[in-house]
């Protein structure tokens, strides 16, 4: 006997190219550039121009399915999560820094 087991994956796919039902906004991406899975909220940068994978309710629901939020507009340093440090330099023009350049500092 054969059983046939439906897999439960959250979300819903999106009903048309582009968009995502109201009852589900948060539109689920895979990166062609990574291969991650990520996510959009309405209104967050790039969510326009995100085809939707699969759509969520809630974010919650698009972490249960392996989504992490898409990259902040800001920089994040890899090894510690930290925003960059802002300065002016001599010229006038920002710097943005992440601590010590020096390995493992």
């Amino acid at each position: 006997m054969l059983l046939l087991v439906a897999s439960s994956r959250p979300g819903v796919e999106p009903p048309v190219p582009w968009t995502c039902p109201e009852s589900h906004p948060i539109k689920g991406y895979v990166s062609s550039e990574s291969g991650l899975r990520v996510y959009y909220l309405p209104g967050s940068r790039f969510y326009e121009e995100a085809s939707p994978e699969r759509c969520y309710a809630t974010e919650d629901e698009a972490r249960r399915d392996g989504s992490v939020p898409a990259r902040r507009a800001e920089p994040v340093d890899a090894r510690t999560g930290d925003q960059p440090e802002r300065r002016t330099g001599a010229t006038g023009t920002r710097v943005e820094a992440f601590g010590s350049l020096r390995p493992g500092g």
